[in-house]
């Protein structure tokens, strides 16, 4: 359970990452 939770987590900060790059992409351009 606590390696599912950690995997959740994990996903959920690399979508956070992906949404900041994107907004960054889009503020340069």
């Amino acid at each position: 359970l606590a390696a599912r939770i950690a995997q959740a987590e994990h996903a959920a900060a690399l979508a956070i990452q992906d949404r900041a790059a994107a907004a960054d992409d889009e503020s340069t351009s």
